[in-house]
């Protein structure tokens, strides 16, 4: 599905901080995660995502390959800045799951700054599917713990929409929302 030019004009705001969609006059919110539910939003599930634990070559050069995920603990862990100092990220494996704190001198709000800085060899990051697939098929980033499914603290890897109550059965949101849905559900 595509919107026409005559059915949504779109003013795209980008951040990571939860936003009063009543105060800042927006229509529908996307989320990168399970919204809350509340009685003051419609929340609706539109896909999931995956994240990967990469490094580039030069870093594992440098500092060498991590095995088990509780090697993590020896290396510089770039981090998406969460909620709380302390960081985990989940595995969750065929027969187990485990928790590694991770450490490291670079943490960020923003998950194109942690791309750029592990492509650049500053650590291993976890990131998600959709922002280093191509760094991932050129080579410049190398898949690590393939065989686990990774979260950061206990985090769902789910894409979300939100918008108020009283929107419900808009044309406009109805079409936005499949377009996201359909982006979401058959990525390129």
């Amino acid at each position: 599905m595509r919107l026409s030019d005559e059915m949504v004009d779109l003013d795209m705001r980008l951040s990571d901080e939860m936003v009063d969609l009543v105060a800042e006059r927006i229509d529908v919110a996307i989320l990168l995660g399970e919204a809350a539910p509340t009685a003051d939003v419609v929340a609706l599930r539109l896909g999931t995502f995956r994240r990967y634990v990469v490094a580039s070559h030069d870093y594992l050069a440098a500092h060498g390959t991590p095995i088990e995920p509780t090697d993590l603990a020896n290396h510089h862990c770039l981090r998406f800045t969460y909620r709380g100092d302390q960081q985990f990220w989940t595995f969750v494996g065929a027969d187990d799951v485990t928790k590694v704190v991770v450490t490291g001198r670079i943490k960020s709000n923003n998950s194109e700054v942690l791309r750029d800085a592990v492509i650049n060899g500053a650590g291993i990051a976890l990131l998600p599917d959709w922002l280093i697939q191509p760094d991932i098929q050129s080579g410049h980033l190398l898949k690590l713990f393939e065989d686990y499914y990774v979260t950061p603290n206990d985090a769902r890897s789910l894409v979300s929409a939100i918008y108020l109550p009283n929107q419900r059965g808009s044309k406009r949101i109805n079409a936005f929302i499949d377009l996201i849905s359909s982006l979401v559900s058959n990525p390129t």
